[in-house]
C-alpha cells in the first residue's frame, strides 16, 4: 500500500498490517526520520522493520537518532532494494519466532545481532 501523507499513519498500519515500511526521509510537510522515531517508540509498531530512503546521506544520523532498521541512499538499484527488503523481512521473521519463546524479556530485538551475521 502506498500513502502520500503521514496523516492517520498509525490507523493505516493497524488496518493494513504491513510486514515492512519503506519511508522517505524528506516528505512534504513531514520528516520521515521523526515518523520513524515515533513508530519505533510506539509499543504496537516498534518491531515493524523500517527502511529509510533518501538522498540525504548521513547514515549515522539515520541509525542513531531515528532508529531505522536499514537505510538506502538514493539513487539505488532494484537489486539493492530487494536485498535490503529480504534481509529485513528475514530478521523480522526470526524475531517473531524467538520473542514468544523467551520468558521475562521484554523488547528483545535480535535485529541488531542478526544484522552483523547477514
Amino acid at each position: 500500500k502506498t500513502i502520500t501523507s503521514s496523516k492517520n499513519l498509525f490507523q493505516i498500519i493497524d488496518q493494513f498490517e504491513p510486514d515492512l515500511l519503506l519511508l522517505d526521509f524528506l516528505l512534504i510537510n513531514d520528516n520521515g526520520g521523526e515518523i520513524c522515531f515515533e513508530l519505533k517508540n510506539d509499543f504496537q509498531t516498534a518491531e515493524l522493520p523500517i527502511i529509510m530512503i533518501s538522498g540525504y546521506c548521513n547514515l549515522n544520523e539515520m541509525h542513531s537518532i531515528y532508529v531505522c532498521d536499514a537505510y538506502l541512499a538514493k539513487p539505488f538499484g532494484l537489486d539493492e532494494l530487494m536485498e535490503v527488503i529480504e534481509s529485513n523481512l528475514f530478521i523480522s521473521q526470526i524475531d517473531m519466532i524467538l520473542l514468544p519463546n523467551i520468558p521475562n524479556i521484554a523488547f528483545l530485538n535480535t535485529s541488531n545481532i542478526l544484522r552483523g551475521l547477514i
